[in-house]
């Protein structure tokens, strides 16, 4: 992660960033009806990074961006600047993403498909 921070830091381009209101780590999980004691109860199926964004007109968050999560990426607080910051390489370019809420969550849903119902892939603001 610090390597990605000085990256960022000498190379301001090709860096995308956006600030949004909650970065979410969400870890899908299903559960498991064996009652062998030896079995975990549970098991994560997914886990992805979601930036939600308040929409105004509709009184309420909604997702602004996901992606999965790959290999070892993860949020760290800048206290300088008061944000939670996500880097990450897509492609040619580096991705930063800043926010002031930071939560961890464990759901049986997927609260990114739960959300498209509510607001389409295509309506959303994108990073």
């Amino acid at each position: 992660m610090l390597e990605l921070l000085l990256v960022a830091a000498l190379i301001p381009e090709p860096l995308q960033s956006a600030d949004v209101d909650v970065l979410e780590l969400n870890h899908r999980y299903t559960e498991h009806s064996d009652s062998r004691p030896d079995k975990p109860k549970a098991r994560i199926v997914l886990s992805q990074w979601i930036a939600w964004q308040y929409y105004p007109h509709a009184a309420r968050h909604h997702v602004r961006a996901w992606k999965m999560v790959r290999g070892s990426e993860s949020a760290e607080y800048s206290e300088p600047q008061q944000r939670w910051l996500l880097f990450w390489c897509d492609g040619n370019r580096i991705v930063l993403v800043r926010a002031r809420t930071y939560r961890e969550t464990w759901t049986r849903d997927d609260p990114e498909i739960e959300d498209r119902k509510k607001l389409c892939q295509e309506r959303r603001m994108g990073l």
